[in-house]
């Protein structure tokens, strides 16, 4: 195991597209998102277009519930 000090990182370093790079990973990691939150998503599709609008991951819960997780409007990048 290998213990590191936290330190803070400016986000879009890391993630340098928000759809490609970040939706993707928070797609990939859901379990982390269901762990902290303490409820179950399940991913079926990112980079969805509903009606007129895209939304970022768009998600079901365990009763079968749409969930979706999107930016804010005002997000700059």
């Amino acid at each position: 195991m290998e213990i590191r000090k936290a330190e803070l990182l400016n986000v879009r370093e890391v993630w340098k597209s928000e759809p490609r790079n970040f939706t993707r990973w928070l797609a990939d990691n859901i379990d982390f998102l269901n762990e902290k939150l303490d409820f179950s998503l399940n991913v079926v599709e990112t980079e969805k277009q509903i009606g007129s609008f895209n939304v970022d991951i768009y998600c079901e819960d365990e009763h079968g519930e749409r969930v979706i997780i999107d930016k804010p409007t005002s997000f700059k990048a």
